[in-house]
């Protein structure tokens, strides 16, 4: 289907209630990302991944410990 197309949308929803296979596909598929993009480990190297690069950021600016002490965030 199209973004920003109805007819396009209305094609996929028929697709879907008409074949029950493509359906079940779809919907195990969807599920399959769901727990791969968001789970604990997952959450947590993204979050890792984000401190690591405003320490690397604040390193560049000055170091972390006078970023940390003047209350500078960026």
């Amino acid at each position: 289907t199209y973004a920003g197309n109805a007819q396009s949308l209305a094609w996929g929803l028929l697709l879907v209630l008409r074949d029950q296979e493509v359906a079940d596909r779809l919907a195990k598929n969807a599920f399959a990302k769901v727990q791969s993009v968001y789970n604990w480990k997952s959450i947590a190297a993204k979050t890792r991944d984000v401190y690591l690069q405003v320490i690397t950021e604040a390193r560049a600016k000055g170091g972390v410990k006078e970023a940390a002490r003047s209350g500078r965030t960026r």
